[in-house]
């Protein structure tokens, strides 16, 4: 094959192969991604339970100080509840003047065991130093989730130009939510022991979050150990366990509508929507979201949920590591292998012939592997490697004509050195040229070389990509548990560009292990046939200069040079799991061309 179309070839499968990525198709059902959406979209009220008989709201308001002295940056001799303000949609009430009002606008006392923060703002005017003529203010929002908050700040809102609904519609809109979610849980009956009321008086806070309040509290105070690890993990399961915010939170955000050609599609705002006509009724339409709010809210969480794969799972569970939060860091993921034959074939039919071809298997291959070898980060490395070792088998058994034919051109190249050295004008002289390329399809048909094979290694490599890609990404398992702080599912640019808590961040150091380890080794394994031949082609340069020669060692040296740095790019910016895919794909690469080069060495091509 001539190198400009080897080089053209490789160019355009480049672009082809970003061009599919974006494309690739996700196996999230609507109940998973409906589960995403409420991870990233939750019920905006925190939920208490008093454990002070003195102070029952006291678990609260430490909480609350705790995060506003946090985000203000105030000194803690600065703030004291005296000078807090509280802002809803009924105006301003200072602790110090009405703390009872204070406290009764700030919380919903739900039953006697269970209270919530509503909706609203904590404001605080000091004077930071003793030199300042004015007061200055800090604002705090209570009761809402992340998403809301960012539609609440004024930049955002500005920037979108739309209005904030009210306090109250927020607080309406997490009653209607609860609701749902109870009545649902009454039907199931599969994560709570007794019927919740309608009214909730009967609700407490372990049946919404399955932990125990007094755990949560332990939790917060103690120091990091292994005891603190070992509770961490008792709440995790417990949540996942008997959480029904956990299990059925995703209805908030549950739709399927009927298209125009009869076929059911998701309708994930259908309910919110339906809310907010309901709760304008109540409390006016001067308070509800605004067409333009509706607009941004979509375009935000269908933002932060456009990325979400990680859905292909052996069984039900929970995985994920989509928050900072411990305790809400995994979402319910629906089994895609219960019957690995039936599912493999939907997998042809519903999402396309690449993803049941590959992505299917290769997924639920890194799945059991890494529930086999025991999870905890390490296991899923384990997975990726062994699955390596299986994709790259079978690539090299498919490819093995034109991966020899390849070796083989490699191994010539002091041969053909000496063709290009003997017809030295070949780039400017029709008859030199000609006979140069007699002379290298004589010596490829004497060895068995087939140039034109190494189109099979270009039209494949590049599909099995994109296939290993979507596996590793639609990975659950690869979303759940970190090695050595580094949670596989995450990019390396994402964990490096990140400084947070910075040089004290396992995980930054083991992504830029794993990048450099990657690039090493797809650098060697590109320059290693080279250097096995160095010593006989350099033997070959000293006898004639060839123009032609090297002209094609520049073009071929920027051809593997251009490919190489393409994936290391990539490597950054895909899934860590691609990072160790690679490494381990350098690894059997390097040892493939030493095996080659040394049976080519003892025995001679033939």
């Amino acid at each position: 094959m001539k190198k400009s179309l080897r080089n053209t070839l490789a160019i355009v499968g480049g672009i082809g192969t970003l061009a599919i990525l974006a494309s690739c198709n996700s196996f999230c059902s609507v109940t998973d991604t409906s589960n995403f959406r409420y991870a990233y979209d939750p019920i905006n009220t925190t939920f208490y339970e008093p454990l002070n008989e003195n102070d029952p709201y006291k678990e609260a308001m430490d909480d609350l100080y705790n995060e506003f002295q946090s985000k203000s940056g105030l000194k803690e001799e600065l703030l004291t509840w005296n000078e807090f303000e509280f802002v809803d949609d009924n105006g301003v009430v200072k602790y110090s003047e009405n703390k009872e009002e204070f406290e009764n606008r700030l919380f919903n006392d739900i039953n006697d065991n269970l209270y919530s923060v509503n909706a609203g703002q904590l404001v605080v005017s000091v004077k930071v130093n003793e030199t300042d003529e004015t007061e200055t203010t800090y604002k705090m929002y209570t009761g809402l989730n992340d998403l809301t908050l960012q539609l609440f700040t004024n930049s955002t809102s500005q920037q979108q130009n739309y209005i904030i609904p009210s306090y109250s519609f927020i607080n309406e809109l997490d009653k209607k939510t609860l609701s749902l979610i109870v009545e649902e849980a009454n039907k199931q009956m599969g994560v709570i022991d007794s019927t919740i009321s309608s009214d909730f008086s009967n609700l407490d806070f372990a049946t919404l979050y399955g932990y125990s309040a007094q755990d949560l509290a332990s939790y917060k105070v103690m120091e990091d150990s292994a005891e603190k690890e070992a509770l961490l993990d008792k709440m995790q399961k417990d949540r996942e366990d008997g959480s029904i915010l956990a299990h059925y939170g995703y209805l908030k955000h549950y739709g399927i509508k009927t298209d125009d050609k009869g076929n059911e599609v998701a309708d994930y705002f259908a309910r919110v929507l339906t809310w907010n006509d309901e709760i304008s009724k109540d409390i006016g339409a001067d308070k509800v979201m605004t067409l333009n709010y509706i607009k941004a809210y979509e375009l935000l969480l269908n933002q932060e949920v456009s990325t979400v794969r990680t859905c292909i799972t052996v069984n039900d569970g929970f995985y994920g590591n989509l928050t900072n939060d411990p305790l809400n860091n995994t979402v319910k993921v629906e089994g895609k292998s219960v019957d690995f034959w039936a599912d493999w074939g939907n997998a042809f039919t519903k999402h396309g012939f690449l993803e049941g071809l590959l992505v299917y298997p290769i997924a639920v291959g890194v799945e059991n592997l890494s529930h086999a070898f025991g999870m905890n980060g390490w296991g899923q490395v384990a997975a990726v490697l062994v699955m390596t070792l299986i994709v790259r088998f079978l690539f090299m058994a498919i490819t093995f004509p034109s991966t020899l034919s390849q070796q083989k051109m490699s191994y010539l190249q002091p041969e053909i050195a000496k063709l290009q050295q003997k017809y030295p004008n070949a780039t400017t002289n029709e008859y030199d040229k000609q006979r140069l390329s007699q002379a290298q399809m004589a010596l490829y048909k004497k060895h068995k070389v087939h140039p034109f094979l190494s189109m099979v290694t270009l039209i494949i490599q590049f599909p099995l990509f994109i296939c290993v890609w979507n596996a590793l990404q639609g990975s659950a398992s690869l979303g759940t548990d970190a090695v050595l702080g580094l949670n596989l599912a995450d990019s390396i640019w994402s964990v490096l560009s990140n400084f947070a808590n910075w040089p004290n961040n396992p995980g930054w150091w083991t992504a830029l292990i794993l990048i450099l380890i990657m690039s090493a080794g797809q650098i060697v394994g590109m320059l290693l046939p080279q250097w096995l031949n160095k010593k006989r082609t350099k033997e070959v340069a000293k006898t004639v200069k060839s123009e032609t020669m090297d002209k094609n060692a520049k073009t071929m040296k920027i051809t593997q040079w251009v490919m190489t740095i393409f994936v290391i790019v990539m490597g950054f910016t895909l899934p860590a799991a691609m990072g160790v895919y690679w490494f381990a794909g350098s690894i059997f690469t390097i040892i493939q061309s030493l095996i080659l080069h040394f049976v080519f060495v003892k025995k001679g091509v033939k």
